[in-house]
């Protein structure tokens, strides 16, 4: 089975690092990817971009990860429309919206 997202929370650490907990169901018992996904606007088009999401924790069911403030910053600076973290394994992904 893909992995299922069923909840994302978002916090700030003490440094303003982005701190990424996620609860979900099939995530796999080997660490994966988990990262960010956004829109920007280039030469007036809409182009997705990436941003890679250091893992800090990760078990069947949930898995947490950090982004730099320096990062976010730029993400939230340039970033048009919603932010999805994608979980995603050898066997599928799944997306959720960070509110």
């Amino acid at each position: 089975m893909p992995p299922a997202i069923d909840m994302v929370e978002y916090d700030e650490d003490e440094s303003g690092n982005s701190l990424f907990f996620i609860d979900g169901q099939y995530l796999g018992t080997k660490k994966s990817k988990i990262y960010l996904t956004y829109q920007v606007e280039k030469c007036g088009k809409l182009c997705w971009k990436k941003a890679t999401c250091k893992i800090l924790t990760w078990t069947m069911t949930s898995a947490s990860c950090s982004v730099s403030a320096k990062t976010m910053e730029k993400i939230m600076d340039t970033a048009v429309g919603d932010l999805y973290i994608v979980v995603e394994n050898a066997i599928g992904k799944d997306q959720e919206v960070v509110e």
